[in-house]
């Protein structure tokens, strides 16, 4: 069984995937203003979208191996 089958694994795959599209998405920021304040609202909002996209595929992925 892989580690992102089990419930830790999957919040830990989750976690540093999220945060590497922040950490991307805050050094793109970074490129365009020297404003912090934009990098991190811009960092938090890419780990929020990335969360909530693995949640949903979380969430369809189940609802199949169920059927």
């Amino acid at each position: 069984m892989a580690v992102w089958h089990t419930r830790v694994g999957f919040w830990l795959v989750s976690a540093v995937f999220s945060a590497f599209w922040g950490g991307l998405a805050y050094g793109i920021t970074a490129l365009f203003t020297e404003d912090a304040i934009w990098q991190w609202m811009v960092f938090g909002l890419a780990v929020l979208v990335a969360l909530g996209s693995h949640l949903l595929a979380r969430r369809y992925t189940q609802n199949i191996e169920e059927v």
